[in-house]
């Protein structure tokens, strides 16, 4: 596959593969995230089960984005990458998990509104419903953060990497 020389900086063409691109991960990543939460809700009541099943689908976008969506030379080093990914990542955990509560516990409990839709049940609406609104803050933190070279950052980690060796 050619390797783009600066994907992130790229124009309008190039905001509308990587949207593209990256609205198909997170799909994929959000399956794996659906999927996980009432494995884990065997174990662990609601909030804890929609944070975990989270950071399942957290790795799995990382790996797909990483490789498929923001390619090019001006990326940072993968060490910087995953730190800064992260870094959006637990903003959009934060984000994921106050709507999530919002829209189980205040919509369902508080107004007392349906949110079974066709064949879901409350919870995994209200998971829907915070998958949705994450997206669009996990896609330009991730574009403009994450995959992109800041220089500071780098020079630490790389500052850190070189102590160490």
């Amino acid at each position: 596959m050619k390797e783009r020389t600066d994907s992130n900086d790229g124009g309008s063409q190039e905001w509308t593969r990587q949207s593209i691109l990256y609205f198909l991960v997170s799909a994929f990543a959000s399956v794996v995230n659906i999927g996980t939460r009432p494995a884990f809700n065997l174990v662990m009541p609601f909030l804890p089960s929609v944070i975990c099943s989270y950071l399942t689908g957290m790795v799995v976008n990382y790996l797909l984005s990483s490789r498929f969506v923001f390619l090019g030379k001006g990326r940072s080093s993968a060490s910087v990458q995953v730190i800064k990914f992260f870094a959006v990542a637990l903003v959009g955990l934060l984000i994921n998990s106050f709507t999530a509560w919002l829209a189980y516990n205040v919509l369902v409990d508080g107004l007392h509104l349906s949110l079974h839709w066709w064949f879901l049940d409350s919870s995994l609406a209200a998971h829907l419903i915070a998958i949705f609104v994450t997206f669009f803050w996990s896609f330009l933190g991730h574009k403009l953060f994450s995959f992109r070279r800041t220089g500071q950052l780098s020079r630490l980690v790389n500052f850190i990497s070189r102590r160490n060796s």
